[in-house]
């Protein structure tokens, strides 16, 4: 306490007071205005460390960090373990987005450190992600790529929400597709249209986005 208050500190062993010019940081999960009515916090060290609170959402309030903070996490464990040239897909971009991150930033950094032991190739795709299907709020395929949808039998099943549902490859492809169009068609008209915006935030060479467009023109998904 007399640290929080006068900034002296004295060794063990001895009677001579040391200033110490430091900041303290405290953090935490907990009300502490409800903790300190609870009788579980002391109350003199809670108006000691609350000169200056910041409040930080929660990662699901945070859509516009959930990329960055993942290709940081990325960059991270990619780099430690010599594969630094893996990316994140654009399908896999657009389930980390979807979802709701009850265990917040360290969920996201454990998903991502998983994904890049599991990843086969130079991506990272939506299912290496393996994310807890009861959180997602679309249909339990959401997060199974092409390539995974491939080598299941069409007759497979999957559990959804307790309930086993028959899934078969097109279905499975189908909706990650569904997922990557969504992406990218919201991408795309948060940038105003902007292609060479868009490329950039989703991490894809423009020739591949001018391709997904046409196809997407071509089935009645988009009007230019």
């Amino acid at each position: 306490m007399r640290v929080l208050q006068d900034k002296m500190i004295e060794r063990i062993g001895s009677t001579d007071s040391i200033q110490a010019d430091v900041r303290i940081i405290a953090a935490t999960n907990l009300n502490l205005q409800e903790q300190v009515k609870a009788g579980k916090f002391r109350e003199d060290l809670y108006f000691r460390l609350n000169v200056f609170p910041i409040h930080v959402l929660e990662l699901r309030n945070r859509p516009l960090d959930i990329i960055p903070l993942a290709e940081f996490f990325l960059k991270r464990y990619s780099v430690n373990i010599g594969r630094d040239s893996l990316t994140l897909s654009v399908a896999a971009r657009a389930l980390l987005q979807k979802y709701p991150w009850p265990g917040n930033v360290r969920e996201l950094e454990n998903i991502i450190q998983r994904a890049v032991l599991l990843a086969d190739g130079d991506q990272i795709y939506a299912e290496d992600l393996e994310l807890d299907d009861s959180q997602l709020t679309h249909t339990a395929t959401v997060d199974h790529s092409p390539k995974e949808a491939i080598n299941r039998a069409p007759d497979s099943k999957m559990p959804q929400n307790g309930t086993e549902i028959a899934l078969s490859k097109g279905e499975a492809s189908q909706d990650i597709e569904s997922v990557e169009r969504e992406h990218i068609l919201k991408v795309l008209a948060e940038v105003n249209g902007n292609r060479t915006k868009a490329v950039e935030v989703l991490g894809i060479s423009a020739r591949a986005l001018r391709y997904k467009l046409k196809a997407y023109k071509e089935a009645g998904f988009l009007n230019e």
